[in-house]
């Protein structure tokens, strides 16, 4: 995982290595090039950040933590009239503006759906994201039960990591990535996950006013 850039000829320039991503689905939020800065938003179930980097070298310019959370939307710029230009950012129920030139975060909202993949959209003043949930009935906690073959309220790598079934890398993804991290998936490590996605999916509009 990381940024690698190429000339025209195809020979590299330069690579620049992060550290591997704690995401279900790995990194698809794809990287900007804005005010003379690649910017990469890497959200993830935790060490969440947005980063600007030097497009000539790789080099760092500035990395700002965010609130932990997987999202893949790609961030937009917004530039105001008469105010600092603005990367805005969409995950997992949030939606964020970070100031171009150093990555202070500006403001944020926890208006959005569980679930952002679809990129934000900026229209005049106004900003569009839309994000979608999972309604109680969706069935993932039969999931559960359906690979508890011993009933201890417990998977372990063997019950999870068989053969393929609707959710199993939901399963796996969550034992590893939520709860205590120890690659064995609770009940209640997995009704948190659940929970936390059970909201209904929207399209939101936001208008800036100024800065």
């Amino acid at each position: 995982v990381g940024l690698i850039s190429y000339d025209a000829a195809g020979k590299q320039r330069w690579k620049t290595p992060f550290d591997p991503l704690a995401t279900l689905m790995g990194h698809a939020a794809s990287p900007i090039l804005i005010g003379g800065s690649i910017v990469v938003q890497a959200d993830q179930s935790y060490d969440s950040y947005i980063a600007a980097f030097d497009p000539a070298n790789g080099e760092i310019r500035w990395k700002i933590a965010r609130r932990d959370g997987p999202g893949w939307a790609t961030p937009l710029l917004y530039e105001p009239p008469g105010a600092s230009p603005q990367v805005v950012t969409a995950r997992a129920g949030w939606f964020a503006g970070h100031r171009l030139s150093d990555g202070k975060r500006m403001w944020e909202s926890n208006s959005l759906s569980p679930a952002v993949v679809a990129s934000p959209v900026v229209e005049g003043d106004t900003v569009y994201v839309f994000g979608y949930g999972y309604s109680p009935d969706s069935g993932f906690e039969g999931l559960f039960a359906l690979r508890d073959k011993d009933g201890d309220g417990r998977l372990t790598r063997e019950e999870y990591g068989g053969q393929a079934f609707p959710g199993q890398n939901a399963l796996r993804g969550s034992a590893r990535l939520d709860g205590d991290h120890d690659g064995v998936l609770t009940q209640d490590e997995w009704l948190t996950v659940v929970r936390s996605n059970t909201a209904p999916s929207s399209l939101v509009a936001f208008r800036f006013d100024g800065d």
